[in-house]
């Protein structure tokens, strides 16, 4: 395989993992299933790959537990909290 395509192949791969990586955000003001996509912005499916983001929004108001029923991955995971004053 010459040097040319290995550097063109790679890059393909690079382009499609970018590409394919998406951002969500939790949509529920409670508990619910992580695998659902309906929990989830957008809804088109939820975080399972490992440039997917995961993020809990300081807009949920309520103690929550988010249920994984599988083994689910995500490149991050962030819980933004705003502390009561």
């Amino acid at each position: 395989m010459d040097k040319c395509f290995a550097a063109f192949l790679l890059a393909s791969i690079l382009r499609t993992a970018i590409i394919n990586a998406t951002d969500y955000q939790w949509n529920v003001n409670g508990n619910g299933n992580w695998g659902t996509a309906a929990n989830w912005l957008p809804s088109t499916g939820f975080p399972n790959a490992i440039d997917d983001t995961a993020t809990f929004p300081s807009t949920m108001t309520v103690p929550s537990t988010i249920t994984l029923t599988a083994a689910y991955t995500a490149g991050s995971v962030t819980v933004q909290y705003t502390a009561p004053r």
